[in-house]
C-alpha cells in the first residue's frame, strides 16, 4: 500500500500545484500534460502516452509511465513487479508482453448482451 499512496500523492500534490490549489483546473491541465491518461481511449484529449501490463499477479502496471510524475521509487515498484511476471514466464521483460496482454483482452468473450 504504501506505493499506491506515494502515487496518488505525487499526482495529487502536483495537480493542486499546476491548479494553484484548484483540483479542477489541475486535472484539466493535467489532462493537457498528459498525466491524466490511458493507453487506450476514443476520447481525444487522452495522450496515451503509457503502457500498461499486468504483473505476475495480473495487477494491472505501469510498463512505461509516460509523462506521469511520479516518484522513481513508484516506478521502480512497478518495474520489479513486472520483471516477476518475466522471470515467472521465462522470457525478457518486454514490449511483446504488452501487445500480449492486449491481445488476450480483445479475444476475451462478450459478456455484456
Amino acid at each position: 500500500m504504501k506505493y499506491l499512496e506515494l502515487e496518488v500523492r505525487a499526482m495529487m500534490e502536483k495537480h493542486l500545484e499546476i491548479g494553484n490549489g484548484d483540483i479542477a483546473v489541475g486535472l484539466c491541465k493535467g489532462v493537457d500534460a498528459g498525466w491524466i491518461t490511458t493507453m487506450i481511449s476514443p476520447w481525444k484529449y487522452n495522450k496515451g502516452n503509457i503502457l500498461l501490463m499486468r504483473d505476475a499477479e495480473n495487477a494491472v502496471r505501469y510498463y512505461d509511465t509516460g509523462d506521469m510524475p511520479l516518484p522513481k521509487e513508484v516506478k521502480e515498484y512497478h518495474l520489479e513487479k513486472l520483471q516477476s511476471r518475466a522471470k515467472k514466464e521465462g522470457r525478457p521483460l518486454s514490449f511483446d508482453m504488452v501487445v500480449a496482454d492486449l491481445q488476450y483482452a480483445s479475444r476475451l468473450p462478450n459478456v455484456i448482451k
